[in-house]
């Protein structure tokens, strides 16, 4: 069970960095636009928890959850559902930004900076 509600929270957090990225790109505040996804179809627990520290620089200075939980749990995930048969191409999307956040030594800060893996290809 936890395998599979790590898929999950690994999957979102990725999708919601992914989403305030993308926002960013086309001109959008992230700041605006945090609240306002938040009640919409497309937000998540994580959009809402770590949304705002990702569109926030600044937030990086607190840290919440470590980043490094997060990438490792994820990389359970895809190596549990491997010896599952399972197929996952979200996990292994997410893993991408794990491994990353890992090459740009991100994981020791807050999740939300997952963030910075987005920002760091512009």
């Amino acid at each position: 069970m936890k395998v599979v509600n790590q898929l999950c929270s690994s999957v979102h957090l990725a999708a919601a960095a992914e989403a305030i990225s993308l926002a960013a790109g086309l001109g959008l505040d992230p700041a605006r636009i945090v609240p306002v996804l938040s009640g919409s179809s497309g937000s998540s627990w994580f959009f809402e928890d770590c949304g705002p520290r990702m569109a926030a620089p600044s937030a990086a200075e607190r840290v919440l959850t470590r980043l490094a939980i997060l990438a490792k749990d994820n990389a359970l995930v895809v190596q549990e559902a491997e010896r599952a048969g399972a197929h996952t191409p979200l996990a292994r999307a997410a893993a991408v930004q794990y491994r990353r956040a890992a090459d740009l030594g991100l994981l020791d800060l807050d999740d939300s900076q997952i963030i910075g893996t987005y920002l760091a290809t512009r």
